[in-house]
C-alpha cells in the first residue's frame, strides 16, 4: 500500500495491497505469501498453541515486497516533487 500510495489514492492503495491476500485466504493459494495462513494460525492461537514459524520463501516475498514498495514509494513521491 506504501507503494501503491504514492501514485494512486490510498483506497486504492490498500484495496490493491488487500487483493493477494483475500485471494490466498479465500481460495487457499499456494503462494508463498505472509500471512497467507492466517486463519490456521489463529485457529491455533485460540487452542492454546503456538502457530508454526514462517517458511523461508514466505519471509524472502516479504522482504523483497518491502525493499520494492520502499523504492516506489521514494520514485513516487519524487516524481510529485515531495522529495523523498
Amino acid at each position: 500500500a506504501l507503494a501503491l500510495g504514492a501514485w494512486i489514492s490510498a483506497p486504492g492503495a490498500c484495496l490493491g495491497a488487500a487483493t493477494p491476500w483475500l485471494v490466498a485466504w479465500l481460495g487457499d493459494a499456494a503462494w508463498p505469501l505472509p500471512a497467507r495462513d492466517l486463519f490456521a494460525a489463529l485457529d491455533e492461537t485460540v487452542r492454546g498453541r503456538a502457530a508454526a514459524a514462517p517458511d523461508a520463501a514466505a519471509v524472502a516475498v516479504a522482504v523483497a515486497g518491502c525493499v520494492a514498495a520502499l523504492a516506489l514509494a521514494r520514485a513516487g513521491l519524487a516524481r510529485r516533487g515531495r522529495g523523498a
